[in-house]
């Protein structure tokens, strides 16, 4: 788990001294961008105004771990008055990247065959998180 200041973390293992030094930091920039489209989709199944965004809470040396939060833009007035669309969101988006990375650590056949697991387990999130007291 990641420490209180960030919401999810991951960390990419490598072999010092050996391979092109840049697939690591591509594979991190890769990973946040596909976090951010994820983001983007639960949120934007609440409402397509919303605008989630990922910032850099830290980065921890060694192999690399990169720790990160989720904050979202344009959320209406009303909406953040109750605190609801933030109550309902946030635990979703962490739970959804969560459930990306336990998919992306298996082995490439395990993976493979997983695709459509990891499917089902962000439709069943969607269905039974506080997103549905939203209307979605």
């Amino acid at each position: 788990m990641p420490p209180p200041a960030a919401d999810f973390s991951f960390r990419i293992f490598f072999e010092k001294g050996q391979g092109d030094p840049r697939r690591i930091f591509d594979a991190a920039s890769e990973l946040i961008d596909g976090f951010g489209q994820l983001d983007e989709a639960v949120a934007g199944s609440v409402d397509v105004r919303l605008q989630p965004t990922i910032v850099l809470e830290d980065i921890k040396a060694g192999s690399i771990r990169v720790l990160l939060s989720s904050l979202l833009k344009n959320i209406d007035d009303e909406g953040l008055r109750q605190g609801e669309i933030k109550k309902a969101i946030g635990p979703a988006l962490v739970k959804a990247k969560y459930a990306v990375i336990g998919y992306l650590d298996r082995d490439k056949e395990t993976a493979t065959n997983g695709a459509i697991e990891l499917r089902e387990t962000l439709r069943n999130l969607a269905a039974t998180s506080d997103l549905r007291r939203l209307g979605d």
